[in-house]
């Protein structure tokens, strides 16, 4: 009886927001926004203006290390800068293992740095690697995209967190006296 009353109340939630959906605020779909810090921005801001995906990457989910050049490149190709992080926790000797079974060339693991102590907060709170996160100026997108995924469904996701950061900056830009 009780599940039957609860797909009743779901199914009217969602019949509800379907009919009302256009008449929604868009901000309810928007993420926290946080700003990065000041210290965390000066270890490994690109100075550029364009947007940047930060990655951070973990030979513990084989997929990272071996989809990371793919993903970098398709990145890179719709218009973000990438800075890319080893998870932290790993042993130096585990992470080169790992380099090693991926076939990665010198420069590819050139272009992978330590995530710097004072981003911490980033992942600190979380417990899987890899993920990546979309930042715009000194301001992060909320919500990490996790693991690898097919090129059209990363940058469209690159591309969805952009447009939210993008947003967010305006209605911050609007709301300032």
């Amino acid at each position: 009886m009780g599940v039957f009353v609860a797909v009743c109340i779901v199914c009217a939630v969602w019949t509800w927001r379907t009919a009302h959906s256009e008449t929604l605020p868009s901000s309810h779909l928007l993420p926290v926004v946080r700003g990065i810090g000041v210290d965390c921005h000066a270890a490994w801001s690109t100075l550029s203006s364009s947007p940047v995906v930060v990655m951070l990457i973990s030979p513990r989910m084989i997929y990272s290390l071996s989809e990371w050049p793919r993903m970098r490149l398709a990145a890179l190709a719709a218009g973000f800068d990438v800075v890319t992080w080893k998870a932290p926790g790993v042993p130096p000797h585990e992470w080169a293992q790992a380099v090693q079974a991926a076939r990665w060339t010198p420069m590819q693991s050139a272009l992978i740095g330590d995530a710097p102590a004072a981003c911490s907060a980033w992942w600190q709170s979380l417990n899987h690697f890899p993920f990546s996160v979309v930042v715009q100026g000194d301001q992060v997108h909320g919500w990490p995209i996790w693991g690898v995924l097919p090129d059209e469904a990363w940058t469209a996701s690159l591309a969805v967190r952009l447009e939210a950061l993008r947003e967010a900056s305006i209605r911050n830009h609007l709301k300032s006296p």
